[in-house]
């Protein structure tokens, strides 16, 4: 796909994608949402390591000082820097299953969410072109906002993400501007999160400023303190 291909190579490119084997961050992420969890502020100074083959995470520190999250689509667990299991979880979107956006978070839901969040944003939009995920360009957006074209994005269930159908907006340099999702895990409702300042971090460019917001039904945003903001403050790119 044209517009795809497009996204791509305005990120980097695949042919340097393919050199990479982590994406490490140093990330303040902050918003009501933590709040609404039991979680305020714990991530306002955390560290990120995301694979970028498989979907793995390990945020440091993690709840704790001396503790750091570990996320897989199949396993989260709470560990010392030591490696010692304080807590797991197998099958963790079970976990959610009768939750409401005012249920309280333990340790292990806070690492599957913010795991596999963390793991979408740094690996937009090289794993669009994975096996089993479905793309579709959509026309022009008419707004007055900076963006120029939309791609609709439907996952394979074995791939962890907000929702199986997501929005992506991109502006004429072809670069992601906005995400509208539904965050299953949350239970917040419609968000429209927006992407800027993007930089280049050793040939791979990343909005290092994200703010998620609701969203009303005609797809404006509604102002004010956002559920989730998100600043990396530096991003490494590893070497496959």
């Amino acid at each position: 796909m044209k517009l795809l291909d497009e996204v791509i190579e305005a990120h980097g490119g695949m042919d340097r994608w393919k050199k990479v084997k982590q994406v490490l961050a140093d990330v303040s992420i902050t918003g009501s949402t933590w709040e609404a969890k039991g979680f305020k502020d714990i991530l306002s100074c955390v560290a990120v390591a995301a694979d970028v083959r498989d979907q793995r995470v390990t945020i440091s520190p993690f709840v704790m000082g001396n503790q750091r999250g570990i996320f897989t689509p199949e396993r989260v667990a709470v560990e010392t820097f030591d490696g010692e299991t304080l807590l797991e979880r197998e099958n963790p979107t079970e976990a959610y299953a009768e939750h409401v956006y005012l249920s309280q978070w333990d340790p292990l839901h806070l690492a599957y969410f913010c795991g596999y969040a963390m793991w979408n944003y740094l690996n937009a939009p090289f794993f669009f072109a994975w096996k089993g995920v479905e793309v579709e360009e959509l026309g022009p957006v008419d707004s007055e906002t900076d963006h120029d074209s939309r791609l609709k994005l439907k996952f394979p269930k074995n791939l962890a993400t907000h929702c199986p159908d997501q929005i992506y907006y991109v502006n004429k340099d072809r670069l992601l501007t906005r995400l509208d999702y539904s965050a299953t895990a949350t239970k917040s409702g419609p968000t429209g999160h927006l992407m800027t300042e993007h930089k280049s971090f050793d040939g791979i460019v990343v909005p290092t400023h994200r703010i998620a917001l609701p969203r009303n039904e005609d797809d404006t945003l509604v102002p004010g303190r956002p559920k989730v903001e998100i600043k990396f403050r530096n991003v490494t790119i590893i070497p496959a």
